[in-house]
This record gives C-alpha cells, sequence and structure tokens, in this order.
C-alpha cells in the first residue's frame, strides 16, 4: 500500500458515521440505567459516590447543581468512588455544559490505579459544551456531542467526544468494565 514494500493490505476500515451513531446511542442507554449507588455531595466541595454492588455501581446526578445543594462538577474538589474493588462503575453526569476543574479522583481514598481506571465510565449524554483544567479524570470518558476544551491535565482511560480543543494528555486505558 502506498508503495511502501511488504505492506500488508488492511482489508476492513473505520466507518466514522456508523461508529458516531453507535456511541450516542450507547450514551443514552447508559444514562437510562437505573443508579444503584449514592451520590454524596460534601459541603467543603468533595463527591463522593457510595455503591455496593459487587458487579456494577450506577450514579447519575446533574453536573450542573449536584442534588440541589448548588455544587457543580466543576467545583468539586475532591472526587472519591467507594464501591467493591473489582465492580465497575458507570458516572452518569448530566448537563448541557459541565467542566473538571483541578480535583483529586480517589478509589476507597487510595490513588486510582491503572487497573481501576479501566472499570471506571464516565458517560455526559447531554453535554454539548466540555473544558477541563488542571485535571487527571480516571477512567474514560464518552461525551458525543460534546466539543471540549481541555487544558493541562490528562484523561486515564478512553476519550471519545465530538470535537477536542487543547492541550491534554491522553493516557489510553481501554475500558474493561461490564455492563
Amino acid at each position: 500500500i502506498y508503495g511502501v514494500p511488504n505492506q500488508p493490505l488492511i482489508g476492513s476500515y473505520i466507518d466514522f458515521e456508523q461508529a458516531k451513531v453507535y456511541l450516542r446511542c450507547l450514551s443514552q442507554e447508559l444514562k437510562n440505567q437505573t443508579p444503584n449507588g449514592v451520590v454524596n455531595p460534601q459541603s467543603w466541595g468533595g463527591l463522593f459516590l457510595q455503591g455496593t454492588d459487587p458487579d456494577l455501581n450506577i450514579f447519575t446526578f446533574d453536573g450542573t447543581n449536584i442534588n440541589g445543594t448548588g455544587l457543580t462538577l466543576q467545583n468539586v474538589n475532591t472526587f472519591n468512588i467507594q464501591v467493591p474493588e473489582g465492580s465497575t462503575v458507570l458516572i452518569n453526569v448530566l448537563g448541557e455544559d459541565l467542566g473538571f476543574q483541578n480535583a483529586g479522583m480517589l478509589f476507597n481514598w487510595q490513588q486510582i490505579s491503572t487497573e481501576q481506571n479501566k472499570l471506571i465510565f464516565w458517560n455526559l449524554p447531554d453535554a454539548l459544551n466540555l473544558t477541563s483544567t488542571g485535571i487527571s479524570i480516571r477512567g474514560s470518558l464518552l461525551a458525543p456531542y460534546a466539543t471540549a476544551d481541555m487544558n493541562n491535565g490528562n484523561v486515564e482511560g478512553n476519550l471519545i467526544l465530538l470535537n477536542l480543543r487543547g492541550n491534554i494528555e491522553e493516557h489510553n486505558d481501554l475500558f474493561e468494565g461490564c455492563f
């Protein structure tokens, strides 16, 4: 192919239009899953996601006003995911204009490991605009309608967006959880 000797011919290709349709449908399906975990915002800016299911813990909240407290996703300074080791974590964050900023992410009050990154899935099904600054987002992030401005941070998982601007690192810890 393309004049390169001994280059194997690739017989299939990515149908990006089909992938876009699939990912948008997946995002809506995940949004409609019944939450079984507790979203517990703290007055000091922490957000505790507490679940007990050994297989799948589902959290859903409005990222523009978490549980009516006035705390927004962008104002959270510490995320602590408290679930059984080895369980999949689905975090549905609702809202069109969302952001992550200068927050730490923990798993049962410990640093999140590479293996745990692979079990965390952030679903932002309604997001049109997403910003992130100075944060390591732990886990995969799906925002299939969002244009994202992401700077001075990284994502430790799959990153799927409509458009991306900025200078963010992506560490490809592929999602291995089970829905």
